[in-house]
């Protein structure tokens, strides 16, 4: 092997253990009072954000309240070296910045057995 081929293979690799290493837990809960009727499941653009779906209790009239937060792990940008040359080889490197955890989205609103959204699940819990 050549060095460079040696060089892009070692690089290669320490991305992928980065980004194995920098990627969260899939069910970590966006807030810790979320309590036990909840359900996360990986959202969005290649998945790089989580849904959490929490129901409060069943009322009297069959209707319950459902907080659905969109959210996204905290993270490390995963890094990326591009190389040039043939003679002198130059790279440069950029990302590797820490992402802390975000709430995109947040709402809670009423919820019946007859208008739970297609791709929600029923009642938790």
């Amino acid at each position: 092997m050549s060095t460079k081929t040696t060089i892009i293979a070692a690089i290669s690799g320490a991305l992928v253990a980065g980004a194995l290493a920098a990627a969260g837990p899939a069910h970590a809960a966006p807030d810790p009072s979320v309590g036990p009727n909840c359900d996360t499941v990986p959202w969005g653009f290649l998945f790089s954000q989580r849904r959490t779906i929490c129901d409060g209790p069943v009322h009297a009239d069959g209707s319950w309240d459902r907080k659905r937060s969109i959210w996204t792990p905290a993270h490390t940008v995963p890094i990326t070296t591009n190389c040039y040359g043939s003679s002198y080889v130059t790279c440069t490197t950029t990302g590797g910045q820490f992402v802390p955890f975000t709430i995109n989205d947040q709402q809670i609103y009423p919820v019946t057995p007859e208008n739970v959204l297609p791709d929600e699940p029923g009642h938790l819990g």
